[in-house]
């Protein structure tokens, strides 16, 4: 599987160490009172943020995948809140750092700017935000896979889904393509006389000579400009700001082109 489950995404880096991009936000930190940690995950930066001396910390998360390593951290300065952050009343001015590692693109796209402005009211004048937002560049919103599927798969019968799981086509098989070229992946419906269909292919799970077509797209994620994301921090001061545009690997070591903005910002 080319893209991984939270809960094996979970798996994969419950022993890593904190983002170097925290590390480095807490040196602009004044005061460490209370902070949150949107997306919090395995909880290594959550952790490392009480190891750093914060009175309280808040993980956000929508999985609750972390669940036995919250329960052994102290209840009176830590909380575990399971949401989303679409749904999740965040507190005015209460924050001294909001941590976001690569959490933020994952707000649905029709929410991110009440989201974001939201996150944003929720830190103290002087507190720090420090996150990442995606690229427009970046693999994960391309509309064309830029790179084939694992040679394996081709051929193989997918049943086509959806960002929301639902089927296209009636449920209709497509197959792979022999002859895709390295810039995409052509799927053709197996049961129908149109022709192939360029399509973003993200992932294919094989069994039993079938599988199953994964796909994130921007109506399940969010992608920016630098313009858009200049404009987005334009009423903040930025301490720290890098874009990443280049091949690297996954958690789970796939390669893939990032297109990232990295920033650290003070209200």
């Amino acid at each position: 599987m080319l893209y991984p489950t939270w809960p094996q995404y979970f798996e994969q880096t419950k022993n890593k160490p904190p983002r170097s991009l925290l590390i480095e936000a807490l040196q602009f930190v004044t005061k460490r009172d209370i902070a949150i940690d949107l997306g919090s995950g395995a909880l290594n930066d959550s952790k490392y943020l009480l190891d750093q001396g914060f009175k309280h910390v808040i993980a956000l998360d929508k999985e609750a995948v972390a669940k036995e390593i919250a329960d052994g951290l102290p209840k009176e300065k830590f909380t575990y809140v399971i949401s989303d952050f679409e749904t999740y009343d965040f507190p005015v001015g209460t924050f001294d750092l909001a941590n976001a590692q690569y959490s933020l693109p994952f707000i649905k796209p029709e929410a991110f700017e009440t989201v974001f402005q939201k996150i944003i009211s929720s830190v103290k004048k002087n507190g720090i935000l420090v996150g990442q937002l995606f690229g427009n560049g970046d693999e994960w919103g391309n509309k064309v896979c830029p790179r084939p599927i694992p040679a394996a798969a081709k051929g193989t019968l997918i049943p086509r889904k959806t960002s929301a799981g639902n089927r296209r086509g009636g449920g209709a098989n497509f197959v792979v393509g022999e002859s895709a070229p390295l810039t995409h992946v052509v799927v053709a419906n197996s049961s129908s006389p149109h022709p192939p269909e360029r399509t973003r292919v993200l992932s294919v799970r094989a069994g039993s000579g079938r599988g199953i077509l994964r796909s994130y797209n921007k109506k399940s994620m969010n992608f920016h400009t630098l313009e858009e994301v200049k404009a987005l921090l334009s009423t903040l001061e930025i301490l720290s700001f890098t874009e990443e545009d280049k091949e690297k690997s996954t958690a789970t070591g796939r390669m893939m082109h990032w297109h990232v903005f990295h920033f650290i910002v003070r209200k």
